[in-house]
């Protein structure tokens, strides 16, 4: 693996998010978490709902550059 990457962790009051990545053996292990605490969003609190979700989308859209050997 040339990168990859960070272990990513975010949690706030509207859920957790962590996404971990490791290779051992020549085998690629992706373990990703996602829990929405709250199922009822207010109008005050959708600001952090919002920033929190594109915090879960960006870690999403992370990359590995894997190589040839």
């Amino acid at each position: 693996m040339e990168s990859k990457p960070k272990n990513k962790s975010i949690e706030n009051s509207f859920g957790r998010y962590s996404a971990e990545f490791d290779l051992k053996d020549n085998q690629l292990l992706y373990v990703r978490k996602y829990e929405l605490l709250k199922n009822y969003i207010p109008l005050s609190g959708y600001a952090e709902f919002y920033d929190f979700m594109k915090q879960v989308i960006e870690a999403d859209k992370s990359k590995f550059v894997l190589k040839k050997k």
